[in-house]
């Protein structure tokens, strides 16, 4: 990586433009691996796998002329309940077989159809499709 070189600036006022609301052609970008992260649910202590996702919404550009990205925090899981085995099967269009295994690698830089929706004035990812 070459350098990094950032401009001091005195603090924004929180105002920078979000990534559009609606379906959008993207791009997986990145996965930032997050390690396990404890949480408690209904007073039990769990540990889960997480990852950052981000996608470039490869058709929407802000106003630098930059295409808008998007990203989650994701359990990294493969249970036929967890919303990653959902949205690989929703953009593959194929069922990952039980006990399968599957390399979520192999999800970078695939295309697929993007759901973002506003959640308390924020956007979201909501589901990912395959590209029709």
């Amino acid at each position: 990586m070459g350098a990094w070189i950032k401009t001091k600036k005195r603090g924004g006022d929180g105002n920078y433009e979000k990534a559009p609301i609606g379906n959008h052609p993207a791009v997986l970008v990145a996965i930032l691996d997050m390690g396990t992260q404890e949480n408690e649910f209904q007073g039990t202590i769990n540990h889960q796998e997480r990852a950052f996702f981000v996608w470039e919404l490869v058709t929407e550009k802000n106003s630098e002329g930059k295409n808008h990205v998007i990203g989650i925090d994701l359990t990294v899981s493969l249970n036929e309940k967890a919303k990653l085995c959902k949205w690989i099967e929703a953009r593959t269009g194929k069922q990952i077989p039980e006990n399968g295994e599957y390399d979520i690698s192999n999800e970078l830089g695939q295309p697929c159809l993007l759901n973002v929706i506003d959640k308390n004035g924020y956007p979201k990812v909501e589901s990912v499709g395959s590209i029709p």
